[in-house]
């Protein structure tokens, strides 16, 4: 009996700390800074509205930036393109009528209706931004995880693909396709390997994805990260390197 005693209270305290290691990862990763912290950026003063055709994802992701230049709309029509542009018309004719944006945004996931690119000519010429995943926004979240290249991708095997990152950090994407602030903050979070912020390794794989493939056709690309960058300012690929040029030529000339 007292032997069975003993190797319950070990198995109790052996759970408990794993317990509070996990607890400890957890809180690790919530206490990093976000991005205006680390790099010292201000918050944009542009003012945005960002039209989602989703009702769930994007807005719940969006919603935690918690930033007061930026206006949420759900529109959530489930159907072609051109009707989230006729909707954000009618928004903008009614809503928001008589407001100044600096930039509006549609942020949808590409469908397979034939007036797609002439949707995307449309909404350019409207002036919005364009912000569209193929097959959905899911696979912006899995570029903060894998260093993915623009293949084939079914969108099957989003959820799977996240939840194997996020579960273990006390994290889950489930059904309701509902972006938690624990799942953000992840997101939003330190690669423990390479020391870089997850949305920055994100960012720099999609723009390589557009550079390398015609993203219009591509299997598996996002145009997210470009929202991104305009809600919370990264420095671009090109960007840097043209700074990082440009100081090494400053330290080969000795200045």
């Amino acid at each position: 009996m007292g032997k069975v005693r003993r190797k319950d209270a070990k198995q109790e305290e052996e759970r408990k700390a794993r317990k509070a290691a996990l607890k400890a990862r957890k809180d690790k990763i919530r206490e990093e800074p976000l991005l205006e912290r680390e790099l010292g950026v201000e918050k944009p003063p542009k003012k945005i509205l960002i039209i989602s055709e989703g009702k769930n994802t994007e807005p719940s992701y969006f919603e935690h930036f918690r930033l007061p230049n930026i206006k949420l709309e759900r529109v959530g029509t489930g159907k072609s393109t051109t009707r989230l542009i006729e909707e954000a018309d009618s928004l903008l004719e009614k809503t928001y009528r008589g407001q100044k944006f600096d930039e509006i945004w549609l942020v949808f996931d590409k469908d397979d209706n034939e007036d797609f690119e002439d949707a995307i000519k449309l909404a350019i010429s409207k002036n919005y931004k364009v912000a569209y995943s193929n097959q959905a926004v899911e696979y912006w979240f899995i570029l903060h995880f894998y260093d993915h290249h623009g293949e084939q991708l079914s969108r099957e095997s989003y959820a799977d693909m996240i939840n194997y990152h996020i579960n273990p950090l006390g994290a889950k994407y489930d059904d309701s396709k509902i972006v938690s602030r624990e799942f953000f903050d992840i997101l939003m979070s330190k690669n423990p390997e390479s020391q870089k912020a997850r949305y920055q390794e994100a960012f720099d794989r999609a723009e390589r994805i557009l550079s390398d493939n015609p993203h219009r056709t591509e299997e598996s690309v996002t145009m997210v990260h470009k929202l991104f960058c305009s809600i919370m300012p990264l420095e671009t690929t090109r960007a840097k390197r043209a700074r990082e040029k440009k100081e090494s030529s400053k330290k080969k000339a000795g200045l």
